[in-house]
């Protein structure tokens, strides 16, 4: 194989050259991958044997084995990922979607991953009939620390107070339980839904969900590694075209769905 090729010859910066972190992983056998095991099908941990699951895991594989090492999966919360790239603690964020203040700070590959549709969600007995219900005075909206919500909250209703959680899931309890009066969220919006029917996604006139913003996933990189930032959009390129991040997208899914009862217990 050609990466086995490149892995033997050695191949160095030359002089004067930054290294990049392409080398260093290259070097160490592993890339640290930033991960947040939940109950979704993004990134959890199989009930069976334990190990990392849905898209983030399979992806993950995928990457290590074409740069000829093993993942190693650091857990962090998601407000805790950023963080942990720009100090060198992991080599690549996979899950966060690319906001212009994201990209001060870090290198997101042109490629696509996932695609995200933010929803509101609501209990059913809930006085919020229309989005603008949410921006007054007294409102709380839940949204997991660090994420694109967060910042649509502060943004789309001033008024209203904002209570971060750990996670989306942490935030639809919140409603679930009348501690806050809505969240807004993206991923694990149906699943959640399907076991609380006490909840909803708040519609519009049209009966169709609101949908607060439509994003995709891009893999990030410390900022200033050229190097490894275009061997990354290669790699994104390569794998779009050959069709194997949608297959990743499709089987976590589906292998999600099948094992969510267990799932979800353990996030009980």
């Amino acid at each position: 194989m050609i990466i086995r090729e490149v892995k033997e010859t050695q191949m160095v910066p030359r002089s004067g050259e930054a290294k990049s972190s392409l080398d260093e992983i290259r070097e160490r056998g592993r890339i640290r991958i930033a991960t947040t095991w939940g109950p979704t099908a993004e990134m959890y941990l199989d009930p069976e044997t334990g190990e990392p699951a849905g898209v983030v895991g399979l992806v993950g594989r995928v990457l290590a084995d074409d740069l000829g090492v093993e993942p190693e999966f650091v857990d962090l919360t998601w407000g805790e990922q950023m963080p942990a790239l720009l100090d060198g603690r992991v080599d690549i964020c996979l899950k966060h979607t690319n906001r212009p203040d994201r990209a001060f700070l870090v290198d997101f590959a042109t490629g696509r991953l996932e695609r995200y549709e933010g929803k509101i969600v609501i209990r059913h007995d809930s006085s919020i009939r229309q989005e603008e219900d949410l921006n007054y005075l007294g409102r709380l909206i839940a949204a997991e620390i660090g994420s694109h919500q967060e910042a649509q909250v502060r943004e789309r209703y001033p008024n209203a107070r904002l209570r971060t959680c750990h996670d989306a899931h942490e935030a639809m309890h919140l409603v679930l339980h009348g501690e806050a009066d809505a969240c807004l969220a993206d991923a694990g919006v149906p699943e959640f839904l399907s076991l609380h029917a006490e909840l909803s996604v708040l519609c519009g006139p049209d009966s169709q969900p609101v949908i607060t913003s439509l994003d995709y996933a891009h893999p990030c990189i410390r900022a200033g590694d050229q190097r490894f930032l275009n061997w990354l959009n290669n790699w994104m390129d390569y794998h779009t075209v050959q069709g194997a991040f949608q297959r990743c997208i499709d089987r976590a899914y589906q292998e999600h769905q099948a094992k969510f009862a267990r799932i979800m217990a353990k996030h009980a």
